[in-house]
């Protein structure tokens, strides 16, 4: 589903003075399913108020969904076993922004992906102070992506088709 989370609000100025305007920032992560248009349209809904405007900034519809049923994935997939070989490997729904978005009209599949293996207590390191991971860690992600260069140049070239282009059904 999409996320919302309230992230700057500023109103009044002195203690015991009602403030005369307020403005808040809201960033939602957009399921695909969704729009940054029917997201603003349940905000409306929701907060009912004709006083409040509401404003998109730097507004962007949600990422594409990438297919498991096609070799880049499998290379993830084969490459991922070959260098962790106990994973499981399952796709996930990535809701977040990324940098993905300058690549969308380059190709239908784009998979967002960092082989690294973190303890539950080094996932607060993310988007905060000192962001970091263990020097292993490092060497594993470099060594995933020489692999996965590698076994990619050896399959076969695919030549993209509508069905590159569909997005498979999301639960």
């Amino acid at each position: 589903r999409t996320t919302t989370a309230l992230t700057v609000v500023n109103s009044g100025e002195k203690a015991y003075v009602l403030p005369a305007k307020a403005t808040a920032l809201v960033n939602h992560r957009i399921h695909p399913k969704e729009s940054v248009a029917t997201v603003l349209e349940r905000d409306k809904r929701i907060i009912n108020d004709s006083r409040v405007k509401l404003e998109a900034l730097d507004a962007c519809e949600p990422s594409p969904v990438s297919l498991v049923r096609h070799p880049a994935y499998e290379t993830i997939r084969d490459c991922v076993l070959s260098i962790f070989p106990d994973a499981s490997v399952a796709p996930g729904l990535f809701v977040a922004a990324s940098d993905s978005k300058h690549f969308w009209n380059l190709t239908p599949q784009i998979y967002r992906f960092n082989p690294v293996s973190l303890h539950v207590s080094e996932t607060d390191m993310f988007h905060g102070f000192n962001e970091r991971i263990q020097v292993d860690n490092h060497a594993q992600l470099v060594a995933f992506f020489q692999k996965f260069h590698r076994m990619q140049s050896e399959r076969p070239a695919v030549k993209s088709t509508s069905s590159d282009l569909s997005t498979p059904l999301l639960s």
